[in-house]
């Protein structure tokens, strides 16, 4: 491998955590950082990952150059991030699906 993966966790609650926590115990891969609008929740769970924390998931975007972001949302907090970590080519997971409509896909 030519270099740790860079990893980025979007929601600081259970789901959060638990991916996160995954992706930290694994081999190659590197949580750097951590956003949720809870700046407490986001504190706590970047410092149990050793990564940077953010209210922002614009300015996270803009600041790390992620290879991978988890959204760890529910379904209905989801507004345009999959397609705006798509757009830095970090590669989106979410467990609701990362689907887009036809008009969405023709951007």
């Amino acid at each position: 491998m030519a270099g740790e993966i860079r990893a980025g966790i979007l929601g600081a609650g259970g789901m959060g955590r638990s991916h996160g926590e995954v992706l930290h115990e694994t081999e190659g891969v590197s949580v750097v950082a951590v956003c949720d609008n809870c700046h407490e929740n986001a504190q706590i769970l970047s410092d149990d990952l050793g990564a940077k924390c953010y209210n922002s998931f614009n300015r996270m975007l803009e600041k790390e150059k992620l290879d991978i972001l988890y959204i760890c949302l529910p379904p209905f907090a989801h507004n345009g991030q999959f397609e705006a970590a798509a757009v830095t080519h970090a590669t989106p997971f979410t467990r609701h699906g990362g689907w887009i409509n036809i008009k969405q896909a023709g951007k």
